[in-house]
């Protein structure tokens, strides 16, 4: 298939959101991140993710929790997730589902506030 004109290489931005706003994917294919910013803003956006199985991407994508990881130069699975993704509206749909999902179950300012509250509570108690 021409995939040609399907990707955007936007380097740094600011203000993500308008770029996030038109994805289908997030390719996040870092070879060190401890703390993947972008893979959380995309979880928020509800955009599926394929990232490089690094840092805290795994915990943070957890199992078909709208995203695919891959190991760290391993070229060909992660344009073959890609691929998958870019061709498969139904299956990066239900992707796309699962990260908004993950992101309010997990990541939500509310619910990120909470755990830190619990957090912080055991740790007073003990």
């Amino acid at each position: 298939r021409n995939l040609q004109g399907a990707a955007t290489l936007a380097g740094t931005v600011n203000g993500v959101s308008a770029y996030l706003e038109r994805a289908s994917i997030l390719l996040h294919p870092a070879t060190m991140d401890h703390a993947p910013l972008a893979v959380l803003e995309a979880l928020a956006h509800g955009v599926p993710v394929v990232a490089s199985n690094v840092g805290a991407v795994p915990e943070i994508l957890g199992r078909g929790g709208g995203g695919l990881t891959f190991e760290p130069f391993d070229s060909a699975s992660m344009v073959e997730a890609v691929v998958a993704w870019l061709t498969d509206a139904a299956t990066r749909e239900r992707f796309a589902q699962e990260a908004r999902s993950r992101y309010e179950d997990l990541y939500a300012p509310d619910r990120f506030k909470d755990a830190l509250r619990e957090v912080l509570q055991g740790t007073l108690r003990a």
